[in-house]
């Protein structure tokens, strides 16, 4: 019986799962992981940060600007408050 990951090792699955997909240029694939990982971080963590920014760069290099930029909307403000 197999049982269930930790919260945390599973977001953590599903975070590598995307950086894996996007680097090897898997765009369209690696959509699905990271948002997933989006939500289950905590609202405005560094974390939720790191999700938000590798989805924008790979909705960008699909052409999904439009989508891209209401992600960046989203999260500049926090990234300036915490003046990364």
């Amino acid at each position: 019986m197999l049982r269930k990951l930790p919260e945390k090792i599973s977001s953590q699955a599903t975070l590598q799962e995307g950086l894996i997909l996007f680097s090897q240029w898997r765009y369209r694939e690696s959509l699905a992981p990271l948002r997933c990982y989006i939500e289950k971080c905590e609202a405005g963590s560094d974390s939720q940060i790191v999700g938000a920014t590798n989805l924008c760069a790979a909705l960008i290099a699909l052409g999904e600007f439009s989508e891209a930029k209401d992600f960046l909307r989203r999260y500049i403000p926090m990234i300036q408050q915490k003046k990364y």
